[in-house]
């Protein structure tokens, strides 16, 4: 089976990008292995680990498959038509497949880590084939890692782009959809396809067990011939270890727990990092306290966000993306480092906007003093809110 997936995940460097706005899950990486036997994983390259009882995130094998779009390219299967003793046939199997064995554990044929636009997306190809297969989720709802983001987001992908495989997001072509919206899609999704996602089932190890593959929550256990990755990136919050240094005054947010202006106390406002959420929430912040917004973004795109740019520059893009910078091209191959090494350009909000919002750019925050943040070039700022 890998051999299929390879076959048609592989093909690009960039292929199938999503840019569902948020800096940190916007380069998606399907190209499962390179010549130099890694695995590709939301931009990052992990060395390929076979080995048993490697952690989750380090282990990969001949049918344990990478996944991090929402369309995971598996192969097209047209749809036949099957005689009542078939359809009998492969529901007897799939309940063949899925059981709980003797020792409490629960059997099945695959089990995919992740419900969210890749998860849902590998089930939907998966039921097509009439394969039996169960969706393990951490949030309580499907599309709950959407719904806990900031209150403002909206996806940088025009609703075009943004839909699964069957079908296509319920809104204008051009329109970029509320985070609120794209969660309220795949969790109909879910529910259209009759998927068989679990929620509240948070993953916290994946080993090799002779001929199978145990998937560990806990306490209880999942066994699988096969488990397809679909976490997505960046699960982990990253906050830099001087952070516990900052004056207890001082309101302190990861971008994870902002979702509104009005979670701040007065005062100056700090954001770290310059990417595009750093960014967007600069921007907003900025209209009711004053604003610095500390780091150099990787770049920005040259052409304006919005509309005309989701129906004339994203197909270009996205061309690029398929058919130049591929690993089959030397472009592409010279490019690759710096796509896993760097992240996102600005998308929406450019370094134009931020000034004319009165964000004044700063450089890194690299320590503290006295509790309060210290930059780069030697500046204390004194600031009452740092996110």
């Amino acid at each position: 089976m890998r051999s299929k997936a390879r076959k048609h995940t592989g093909e690009t460097l960039l292929d199938h990008m999503q840019a569902f706005g948020r800096d940190d899950i916007e380069t998606v990486m399907v190209d499962l292995t390179t010549p130099d036997g890694v695995l590709w994983r939301s931009g990052a390259v992990i060395p390929a680990a076979p080995a048993p009882g490697e952690e989750l995130g380090y282990l990969t094998h001949h049918r344990v498959f990478a996944c991090l779009s929402g369309d995971c390219g598996l192969q097209e299967i047209t749809p036949q038509r099957v005689s009542k003793e078939e359809q009998m046939r492969r529901q007897s199997h799939v309940e063949e497949s899925n059981r709980r064995l003797d020792d409490g554990s629960e059997r099945f044929e695959t089990v995919i880590i992740g419900g969210g636009q890749a998860g849902l997306s590998v089930g939907h190809h998966l039921k097509r084939r009439d394969l039996p297969f169960v969706i393990l989720d951490a949030n309580e709802g499907i599309g709950d890692s959407w719904r806990k983001r900031w209150d403002s987001l909206r996806l940088f992908t025009p609703a075009r782009y943004s839909g699964l495989q069957g079908w296509p997001f319920p809104a204008p072509a051009v329109s970029f959809p509320t985070k609120d919206e794209m969660a309220d899609y795949l969790e109909a999704y879910a529910a259209r396809f009759d998927l068989p996602v679990r929620t509240g089932v948070a993953v916290d190890g994946l080993s090799r067990e002779a001929d199978r593959y145990v998937v560990a929550s806990g306490d209880r256990r999942f066994e699988a011939e096969h488990v397809v990755v679909a976490t997505g990136a960046n699960q982990v919050p990253k906050v830099p270890s001087f952070a516990d240094e900052l004056h207890s005054s001082i309101v302190q947010l990861h971008s994870s727990q902002y979702r509104h202006p009005s979670q701040l106390q007065d005062g100056a406002v700090l954001v770290v990092g310059a990417g595009n959420s750093g960014a967007e929430i600069a921007f907003e912040v900025s209209r009711t306290h004053p604003t610095y917004l500390s780091g150099k973004p990787s770049g920005q795109l040259p052409v304006r966000h919005g509309p005309a740019m989701a129906r004339f520059v994203f197909p270009v893009i996205r061309f690029v993306g398929h058919h130049v910078l591929t690993l089959r091209s030397p472009i592409g191959r010279k490019a690759q480092p710096k796509f896993i090494s760097h992240g996102a350009p600005l998308i929406r909000v450019k370094l134009k906007d931020l000034a004319a919002a009165g964000v004044e750019q700063v450089p890194r925050t690299v320590g503290m003093e006295d509790g309060r943040p210290t930059l780069e070039d030697g500046r204390v700022l004194d600031v009452s809110n740092v996110i």
